[in-house]
């Protein structure tokens, strides 16, 4: 059986061990916090660069659209040529 002495000084250790691990959680809380910190400045940067994107995107999907319109009707007016050449061609002698 271990002494007063003995005990007493196994208490002591705990409670030093018990401290420094204090010391330690305490230390990657700070840390922890330092980078939630910087993360969220990340994001607050990046939110309006992702919303220009977005805009970007968006008036560029637009000109796609406005462009493949355009080609729809240079198609069919080249179309409506080719017939209209072909015609032609036939009555050649």
């Amino acid at each position: 059986m271990p002494t007063t002495d003995e005990r007493l000084s196994e208490i002591e250790r705990l409670i030093t061990q018990l401290q420094k691990d204090q010391q330690e959680l305490a230390r990657r809380d700070r840390l922890h916090d330092e980078h939630i910190t910087i993360m969220l400045g990340q994001i607050v940067t990046l939110v309006p660069e992702v919303n220009r994107l977005h805009e970007r995107l968006d008036a560029i999907d637009g000109h796609m659209n406005e462009q493949s319109r355009e080609l729809a009707s240079h198609t069919l007016l080249l179309n409506q040529h080719t017939d209209l050449l072909q015609q032609i061609l036939a009555k050649l002698p």
